[in-house]
């Protein structure tokens, strides 16, 4: 008896492993150790699109917003980084603890923790942050191209 649930259960072990690399492979790799939204005292978005100076928010929804705006920076985990690029958008959370963590992102990389990678949806963390937390100056640029 235990023999046989033995085997079920090396079945069942071996299919979500296959599942979970599919699902990896096709949807993207998460970003891991993105910091959780109760240890963020407050966050700094920079869009070198728009200015070099960082926006800082400390209310709560700005940084939520923050957070769950990585969960769009899934990644191609074998796929190589295209060609030499520099960061667009940054966010550093500032944590309670007095430590702070940055993401950095382009049109098709993000910087991590000292690594690249290469995002599978290209130009969406962009078009979000963007929309995000600096509405007002990308209203004002397309205005003045017009």
């Amino acid at each position: 008896m235990k023999e046989k649930l033995w085997q079920h259960g090396k079945i069942i072990i071996a299919s979500t492993i296959f599942i979970v690399i599919v699902s990896v492979l096709m949807e993207g790799m998460w970003l891991l150790g993105i910091p959780k939204i109760e240890d963020v005292q407050s966050v700094a978005v920079t869009d070198l699109r728009h200015s070099t100076e960082a926006k800082e928010f400390s209310d709560g929804e700005s940084i939520e917003l923050a957070v769950k705006l990585s969960g769009f920076l899934k990644y191609k985990p074998l796929s190589p980084v295209k060609g030499p690029s520099e960061p667009v958008v940054t966010i550093t959370y500032y944590l309670k603890d007095g430590s702070s963590q940055s993401l950095s992102a382009n049109e098709n990389t993000v910087w991590w923790k000292g690594r690249t990678h290469q995002l599978k949806q290209e130009e969406a963390f962009l078009k979000l942050s963007e929309g995000i937390f600096f509405y007002e100056e990308a209203i004002a640029a397309d205005q003045a191209n017009q």
